[in-house]
């Protein structure tokens, strides 16, 4: 048994750290650091685990794999498609509601509807840290399924209330309730999926905020024209009688299927060890419970990427909270009755949901174009939201306006191509959760800020609330060619150290694995690589 020796230079510090490397036991295969003076040494317990999953790793052939890939597939992905669709319903839910009464019934002034979208995510930023730490300690899709049965019965208590308090207090907890979402979908698409196959799988639950809404606006139309018909209850009431009996279903089927591999009832032993071993080549761990590190709390604090995620969010979502909340009453302002303004908006919908589609299908393809389509989809959405907010309100101009207005909706993408991300260049469990929580809490500042633009004193046209947006809009652009840059620098940096190292590619990629099986962060990590 021999061993040999390494030196390398701290990038942060300049000293030297000497690293022992014992080839056949890979202890030291997993320690090489670019940030640490001191090496963590694996336990022998962990040690024998990391040597079985890479060897079993090296024996999984591609039948077997796909084999495996359309198993996990076929239990998981309906579950998430479901559930994502049903968390942007409500939302939808909310905007129609003010079409049909909501305003009346429940005597709202001024910004108080402003209010109702802004409280959503004053819950969902409260209980955001909290709702990822349970997930640190306890299964994500056991935390989610419990989470959407409870916030259906939620959801279908707001069509009790009578008062603008009431709302306030049901949609605070409604925030509260479905912000574990996103980030739990990100934790079981990183335990289950390599990276080439993540940003499909994530597009495409993605795709639901607008899929899932197309036919529930529909549903939405044919409920809302009845109770106008018929009276009695009013729409808005009976839309979220629905939409929380439904939710509830899908939260108790979904909970029987939706697992983390640990715990995948629907996979042998040997399955769920070889589900593992397909993984491993990510380098940056599993989303599956780990104890809390503070040294990795302090790495996702001085990592520029976590920055850049923050304020890509906030910026982006201003306009997302804005156009999401008052989408229905800017179509209003073009000319259409409530009952046309659902209708009209389905082509927003299938165009965003087609848009996204076509990202994933790309994306697949070509990996390298996943910035291309961050940075240049929220320009078609600058340029529509600035052309229908300046536009002459004249009857001539009303269908060019709505045209324009269609292409709003692109800039979604940047937003759902930013989560996907995450999953694959974030290594660190404890450092996941971290970024984890500040990218939503992100995401519910602006999404808080958002609505507050569309003063009611603009309305109908909200100009001054649309020139906002596009000002945002312009901002992420600039942001996301910022972080490319930073990526492919840090990058090219790691390369050359390597270099000098001596390590071959394939002694990169296999201590790569041992790494991201030792729950090493990225930052740590030297032979880990970012893809973008």
């Amino acid at each position: 048994m021999t061993s040999t020796h390494e030196s390398i230079s701290s990038h942060n510090h300049g000293e030297e750290i000497v690293l022992s490397t014992n080839e056949k036991t890979l202890q030291t295969l997993a320690v090489t650091s670019l940030d640490i003076s001191t090496p963590t040494t694996p336990h022998s317990t962990d040690l024998k685990q990391i040597t079985d999953i890479v060897e079993t790793s090296t024996q999984l052939d591609r039948a077997t794999s796909r084999r495996l890939l359309r198993r996990i597939d076929y239990h998981t992905v309906p579950c998430l498609l479901a559930i994502y669709g049903l968390q942007y319903a409500d939302k939808v839910s909310l905007a129609n509601g003010v079409l049909f009464s909501l305003k009346s019934d429940t005597n709202l002034k001024g910004q108080e509807y402003s209010w109702l979208t802004t409280i959503y995510y004053l819950g969902y930023f409260i209980f955001q840290p909290l709702m990822n730490y349970a997930m640190q300690r306890v299964d994500a899709a056991y935390v989610v399924s419990a989470m959407v049965v409870v916030w259906g019965v939620v959801l279908a208590t707001l069509g009790l209330c009578n008062t603008f308090a009431q709302l306030m207090a049901v949609r605070f907890i409604l925030g509260a309730l479905e912000g574990v979402v996103t980030p739990a979908f990100g934790l079981i698409v990183a335990s289950w999926y390599k990276r080439k196959e993540q940003t499909s799988r994530q597009l495409l639950y993605f795709a639901m905020n607008t899929g899932f809404s197309l036919w529930v606006s529909v549903v939405i139309y044919f409920i809302a024209k009845k109770a106008q018909e018929h009276g009695g209850v009013s729409g808005w009431r009976v839309i979220n009688f629905f939409l929380g009996g439904l939710t509830v279903f899908t939260g108790i089927i979904t909970s029987i299927f939706l697992r983390l591999p640990k715990n995948a009832w629907w996979l042998t032993p040997e399955e769920r060890k070889l589900a593992h071993a397909r993984i491993i080549d990510n380098g940056v761990g599993t989303g599956e419970t780990q104890h809390w590190k503070w040294d990795q709390v302090r790495d996702a604090f001085t990592d520029p990427t976590t920055y850049f995620i923050f304020f890509i969010n906030i910026t982006c979502c201003i306009p997302n909270g804005g156009i999401t909340t008052f989408q229905s009453l800017i179509y209003q302002s073009f000319g259409f009755t409530p009952l046309e303004t659902i209708l009209y908006q389905l082509p927003s919908f299938a165009m965003s949901f087609c848009w996204i589609l076509f990202a994933a299908f790309v994306i697949h393809k070509f990996p390298k174009l996943r910035f291309f389509f961050m940075c240049f989809t929220v320009i078609p959405a600058f340029v529509a939201v600035l052309t229908a907010g300046t536009l002459p309100d004249e009857a001539k101009y009303r269908w060019t306006r709505y045209g324009v207005y269609l292409m709003s909706v692109l800039y979604a993408l940047q937003s759902f191509l930013m989560w996907a991300l995450m999953p694959s260049i974030i290594g660190g469990r404890t450092k996941k959760t971290v970024v984890a929580t500040l990218c939503f809490m992100g995401y519910c500042v602006g999404n808080m800020i958002g609505p507050q633009v569309f003063r009611a004193s603009d309305a109908p046209r909200y100009i001054r609330g649309l020139i906002v947006v596009a000002s945002m809009l312009a901002l992420v652009f600039v942001l996301c060619i910022a972080w490319l840059l930073y990526l492919i620098a840090e990058n090219k940096r790691r390369r050359k150290v390597l270099a000098r190292m001596g390590v071959s590619e394939e002694e990169r990629l296999l201590k790569n694995k041992i790494n991201g099986e030792l729950d090493m962060t990225d930052n740590k990590n030297i032979y880990f690589l970012y893809n973008w």
